[in-house]
């Protein structure tokens, strides 16, 4: 669940522009940096953050939009 799910023609394909992948992509569901973090922004305020290398775990839970 922590590992790439995209191929380089999917991320060539895909995205928010030509560097939307540089330094992430995409696992089952979440987010994946290339440094080892994983998590999620949800569009409501709800985001969460799991970083193993510096062994921290982010929770943020908020009652307004983004």
């Amino acid at each position: 669940m922590r590992t790439d799910q995209l191929t380089w023609a999917h991320k060539a394909r895909g995205g928010l522009g030509p560097d939307f992948f540089n330094g992430r992509s995409w696992a089952f569901g979440q987010s994946v940096l290339d440094r080892g973090a994983y998590g999620w922004d949800g569009g409501l305020g709800r985001s969460w953050l799991v970083d193993p290398t510096c062994d921290l775990t982010v929770l943020v839970l908020t009652q307004r939009m983004f």
